[in-house]
C-alpha cells in the first residue's frame, strides 16, 4: 500500500530491528502496554506478528515507511478480530508525532479494509489519556463505542461501520 508519504508493506522476518525500536520506546509503549519489551519478550511477539501475518495474504501487520527516504515511521495493523470484523491499528516512533502521518496510515488501512467485502467493521482501541489518537480516529470517521479493562488496562474502543462509507464512496 502506498499513501502520499508513505509506504506500508507486510512485515517480513527482516524487519525485527525496526520493529524492537519501536517496542522498546517507553514514549510509545507508554499508550499501548504501558511498558517496554526486553529483546527477548520482542522477539516473543514478533514471531507471533509474522505468524498472523500468514493468516490472511492481504491483511496483518504492516511496517510504515517513508516513501521517498524509506525511514521507519512505525506500524500498522488491520487484523480481523471476528467474522466481518477488523481491528485498525497504528503506533510511530516518536519523531514522526504530530506530522499527519497517523491520520495518513489510518486512511490507508481504511482503504485498504474497504476492497475486501467481507470487513464491514473496524475496531481500534486506544488509551483513554492518548487525545492524538482520539483525534485521528474521529478525523477518519470513527465514533466512541465504550470504555473497557483490557489485560489490565483502562481502554476507549471505537468503531467505523464500512458499509455506511461504502454507500457514500467516500473512500
Amino acid at each position: 500500500m502506498r499513501s502520499k508519504n508513505l509506504n506500508l508493506t507486510k512485515f517480513e522476518s527482516i524487519d525485527f530491528e525496526n520493529y524492537f525500536r519501536l517496542v522498546s520506546n517507553f514514549r510509545v509503549m507508554k499508550m499501548i502496554s504501558g511498558a517496554t519489551l526486553s529483546k527477548k519478550q520482542a522477539k516473543t511477539k514478533f514471531n507471533t506478528l509474522l505468524e498472523l501475518n500468514k493468516v490472511n495474504p492481504n491483511l496483518g501487520y504492516f511496517i510504515v515507511a517513508l516513501l521517498h527516504t524509506n525511514d521507519f515511521v512505525g506500524i500498522g495493523k488491520l487484523l480481523m478480530v471476528d467474522l466481518d470484523e477488523a481491528e485498525l491499528g497504528y503506533s510511530l516512533l516518536p519523531e514522526f508525532w504530530a506530522k499527519g502521518f497517523a491520520t495518513e496510515i489510518a486512511q490507508e488501512l481504511i482503504k485498504h479494509a474497504l476492497s475486501f467485502d467481507y470487513i464491514r467493521r473496524l475496531t481500534a482501541i486506544i488509551d483513554p489519556e492518548n487525545a492524538a489518537s482520539r483525534k485521528v480516529l474521529h478525523k477518519n470517521g470513527f465514533s466512541y463505542a465504550k470504555t473497557i479493562d483490557l489485560e489490565g488496562l483502562h481502554s476507549e474502543i471505537y468503531t467505523l461501520e464500512l458499509e455506511k462509507l461504502r454507500l457514500k464512496n467516500q473512500f
